[in-house]
């Protein structure tokens, strides 16, 4: 459960201010075709410098820790709709298929719930994913838009701090 609230806080509060590594911290994150605003949650550490090398220009963990060592980390994405990926459906399968080919071929999606954003407009689609051949958890919310499908992922190294945060 803790780790859907985390999720909702990512997806759901309003930005504040955009920074480079700030506790608490917001801002929107945005490309050629989308544009979504996020607020870290209470405790954890908005980053757009330490994942920019794996192309994730907003990252996120908790406060006294740093991106690469963080048991517990979350980063904002966003996929263009084209002739594979149209809807949430779609991506969830296309990213596990991606799993199975690289190496993880046990590795599988769960859908758990929706949830609204906070100006009640949209739904955001909570997946949990497991099986992958590093053994980590994770959750994702995903929110359909016209050209995008923006999406927030939750990962963790264990069990313990997956469900922690």
């Amino acid at each position: 459960m803790k780790r859907i609230l985390l999720l909702a806080l990512l997806i759901m509060l309003p930005p504040t201010a955009f920074s480079s590594i700030s506790e608490e911290g917001g801002g929107i994150f945005y490309g050629r075709d989308h544009a979504f605003s996020f607020q870290a949650p209470p405790g954890w550490v908005l980053d757009n410098e330490s994942g920019v090398g794996q192309g994730l220009h907003a990252v996120f963990y908790k406060a006294g820790h740093a991106w690469r060592d963080a048991t517990a980390i979350a980063y904002a994405r966003a996929a263009t709709k084209d002739e594979v990926i149209q809807d949430i459906p779609s991506l969830v399968q296309f990213n596990v298929d991606r799993f199975h080919e690289n190496g993880s071929p046990n590795y599988k999606a769960r859908f758990i719930k929706e949830i609204q954003t906070s100006d009640g407009k949209r739904t955001a689609h909570i997946f949990f994913f497991h099986g992958d051949s590093w053994g980590n958890y994770e959750a994702a919310g995903y929110v359909k838009e016209t050209k995008t499908i923006n999406f927030i992922i939750l990962s963790s190294r264990t069990e313990a701090a997956f469900e922690e945060s």
